[in-house]
């Protein structure tokens, strides 16, 4: 979360990529009836949703003069814009926020900050999977899921996954070897 008084909104690396952290909850939800991956994130200031999703779904897309968003690993996003109004329903719970727009990694949305503190007390069980908090005089408990375990797959089934449209990511390693700094050599 942001310190200070710096207001730039701010996004978590897990809420870029998609990669589960310990203080995020992924949740399903649906917007105009289109199934969406929910990322409720306490490291993002604001509440986020994917362009490609704000495209696809036809949603009235707002440009936001002189906007930018921070990344946690200190890159810059611009030409932000925003979607007013967007009404997204989580199981038993219905919301309508104004939601960035951003090109996010394995999320269609991020419920920040923004949307936690509209919550006043709630409480989360991370290795449970589950939210509960009150809004408008009524109790909700909201259930997430384990994203699937990682795996290691050839390039063929990556193709194929990727085909589907599965997120994935490539990491390559190398083996390095350290040389021996040139004034440990001339002391021997």
């Amino acid at each position: 979360m942001a310190s200070g008084s710096d207001d730039t909104p701010k996004i978590s690396l897990a809420a870029m990529t998609g990669i589960s952290q310990p203080q995020t909850l992924k949740l399903k939800g649906h917007i105009k009836n289109e199934n969406v991956i929910v990322l409720v994130d306490t490291g993002s200031t604001h509440n986020f949703l994917d362009i490609r999703v704000a495209r696809k779904l036809k949603l009235f897309v707002h440009p936001v003069s002189d906007m930018k968003v921070m990344v946690a690993d200190g890159k810059k996003i611009k030409k932000v814009k925003k979607c007013h109004k967007v009404k997204l329903q989580i199981q038993d719970f219905n919301l309508d926020s104004e939601l960035y727009t951003l090109p996010l990694g394995g999320v269609d949305i991020v419920l920040g900050v923004q949307w936690l503190q509209t919550l006043g007390t709630y409480s989360a069980n991370h290795q449970k999977h589950f939210i509960k908090f009150k809004w408008q005089g009524k109790n909700y408990k909201l259930h997430g899921f384990q994203p699937p375990d990682t795996q290691v797959v050839s390039s063929q089934q990556m193709e194929k996954l990727i085909r589907k449209g599965a997120s994935a990511y490539v990491i390559q390693c190398h083996q390095m070897e350290g040389q021996e700094c040139e004034q440990n050599k001339l002391k021997e």
